[in-house]
């Protein structure tokens, strides 16, 4: 898997959680998993429940059958999209955020966690059947 940390110029506050700027999706797809009701704090002992796992907060799971490719992107504050929606490159996905217990911890929100996955595996390494 690819990731990156894509870290904010500017973001809001109040309180603990932050709000950035909008993010749009990098390639097209339909939303195969999404949650933006994480609460909690930093560290696992302050969550409170919610989002897509305790670490990853609120985020979404996009997955596009032509590149056989899943994008998350994690640690969002607000979410524009839904289960099944149809997401064309460019759409907005919603707004970044520290949601997620490692990014809520000082000194390492202000930003966006984007993971990409071959749903392929076995495309890019070479195999010999004796």
């Amino acid at each position: 898997p690819y990731a990156l940390d894509v870290f904010f110029f500017h973001v809001e506050r109040s309180g603990e959680a932050e709000r950035g700027p909008t993010i749009r999706a990098l390639y097209p797809g339909i939303v195969v998993a999404w949650e933006a009701d994480w609460s909690g704090g930093q560290g696992i002992s302050t969550w409170k429940g919610g989002g897509l796992s305790p670490a990853a907060g609120n985020g979404v799971v996009i997955f596009d059958p032509a590149t056989r490719r899943y994008c998350s992107y994690f640690h969002l504050s607000s979410l524009a999209l839904r289960t099944g929606d149809y997401v064309a490159a460019g759409t907005t996905i919603g707004r970044g955020g520290n949601s997620g217990m490692n990014a809520r911890k000082k000194g390492h929100g202000e930003h966006v966690h984007l993971e990409i996955f071959d749903a392929n595996p076995y495309r890019h390494t070479r195999s010999t059947i004796f």
